[in-house]
């Protein structure tokens, strides 16, 4: 076991130490009417259930390339997996379905929010 390792055992923690990379790396996206460095789930529902889905699409992107970049650099012990052919509107649809399953989530920050409907729809076969 290597030094540390320990620390990384538990998925719970590895999945907070995901959404604190990624919020830390992830460029803060601009609120409309309020001074908030970060977007909530609710504001991201908004924007990938809207006519234009760039907003959404480019940030749900965004997190997938971290985690895929973090977990293929072993920073992180994969924990998702995306299918071969895996296309932004599936990821979108994640999301949303996460989201509408899931409303009282929408309070979080919507990276959080976009890790746990990856985590949930494409976990990694152990």
């Amino acid at each position: 076991m290597l030094p540390g390792s320990e620390f990384l055992s538990s998925p719970k923690r590895i999945q907070n130490i995901i959404r604190i990379i990624l919020v830390a790396l992830l460029p803060a996206a601009p609120v409309q009417a309020q001074n908030k460095m970060f977007m909530s789930g609710n504001e991201l529902y908004v924007q990938c259930k809207g006519p234009d889905e760039l907003v959404c699409s480019g940030f749900v992107m965004g997190v997938s390339d971290a985690v895929a970049a973090y977990q293929a650099s072993g920073a992180i012990r994969s924990l998702i997996c995306l299918p071969e052919g895996t296309h932004t509107g599936d990821l979108i649809s994640a999301v949303v379905r996460y989201l509408e399953e899931k409303p009282e989530l929408r309070r979080q920050r919507a990276v959080s929010v976009v890790v746990g409907a990856m985590l949930e729809a494409f976990p990694c076969q152990r």
